[in-house]
């Protein structure tokens, strides 16, 4: 049934966006939601979402599709979403905080990990996607914002720490002032990074999920 499946899909999807792109958008995560569901390759329907949607929206519909059941593998694909965006170069500033903010929620749902491989994934893309945010956004880079940067070898918490740089959402704080208390011989280096750097202004909006 899984090969019947996965064709009837990419038919469905492909007829769906020539008039309905919307509705093509939510098929395809119901779509990569059963597959992941029950535990069918979805590389196919990866490789359709892109050539219809883009890479950027393909990831981020494969993220929100798998949050479900694997959230680790969903959190892996919200920074490939994320990495693609930043590297088209036609993301905002607000946009990537917006997307740092889900990435935050589900980094501390996530929290660890035993597998080496995905850890070693997870890693690989934090550190493409700092080089590609303080490339393109200077004046919010670590560097240019806290005298004294934080230190963690844990990818979870260093995400929800970059969720506080690039988001001004009250809740980011929140999260991280959580991560402080769990870490107790860092939060004296925190409170100097923080103090006085970290400036807090409205924020603006982005849907990311369909279904926001």
């Amino acid at each position: 049934m899984e090969d019947l499946f996965l064709e009837t899909s990419i038919l469905m999807m492909h007829d769906l966006n020539n008039n309905y792109k919307e509705a093509a958008r939510k098929f395809a995560i119901w779509t990569l939601e059963t597959a992941s569901k029950y535990k069918y390759s979805p590389s196919t329907l990866i490789s359709t979402c892109k050539k219809l949607f883009g890479n950027t929206e393909a990831y981020r519909i494969t993220a929100i599709a798998m949050s479900k059941e694997e959230i680790d593998i969903s959190l892996l694909f919200w920074l490939q979403s994320l990495f693609s965006g930043l590297k088209s170069r036609n993301f905002k500033i607000h946009e990537a905080g917006a997307y740092l903010t889900v990435i935050s929620r589900i980094a501390g749902m996530v929290e660890n990990s035993s597998d080496s491989f995905y850890l070693e994934s997870l890693s690989g893309l934090i550190s493409t996607i700092k080089f590609e945010l303080i490339t393109i956004f200077p004046g919010k880079s670590e560097n240019n914002n806290q005298k004294t940067p934080w230190f963690s070898d844990n990818p979870f918490e260093e995400l929800i720490y970059l969720s506080t740089i690039y988001s001004s959402l009250e809740e980011n704080f929140i999260r991280f002032e959580a991560v402080k208390t769990m870490s107790l011989p860092k939060v004296e280096i925190v409170r100097a990074a923080f103090a006085g750097h970290i400036k807090r202004e409205k924020s603006v909006p982005v849907q990311l999920s369909l279904f926001d």
